[in-house]
């Protein structure tokens, strides 16, 4: 209620809106959606950057297939080439990655 009660909106907004340089409750209202919009991918954005480091810290075999799955693109074939492991030890890794991401967030209420 106090977001709403802030906005000044004018009585002579939508005339103003007309020229597109309204104050209008239409345009307060996508503001507040698009701020939070670009609140919660910046929280994402961290969150990723914080896995990232602790990966590369804890985990370094986890932290290669990521970058090779997500950033470079690679198919599963490559990454089991390239990582020399297994189908089993890949499945291991995808299923502990998304455990670890997923309950993280969770913590951080980002899902």
């Amino acid at each position: 209620m106090q977001i709403i009660d802030s906005i000044n909106v004018s009585s002579r907004s939508w005339i103003k809106s007309l020229k597109g340089i309204g104050n209008t409750t239409e345009d307060q209202v996508i503001k507040l959606i698009e701020d939070n919009l670009i609140k919660e991918y910046k929280q994402w954005q961290v969150f990723i950057k914080k896995i990232l480091a602790f990966l590369y810290k804890h985990s370094t075999i986890t932290h290669k297939f990521l970058v090779l799955k997500y950033f470079k693109k690679f198919k599963d074939e490559d990454i089991l080439k390239s990582l020399k492991i297994d189908s089993k030890a890949l499945i291991s890794i995808k299923s502990n990655l998304l455990a670890l991401i997923y309950e993280n967030a969770q913590k951080r209420d980002l899902i």
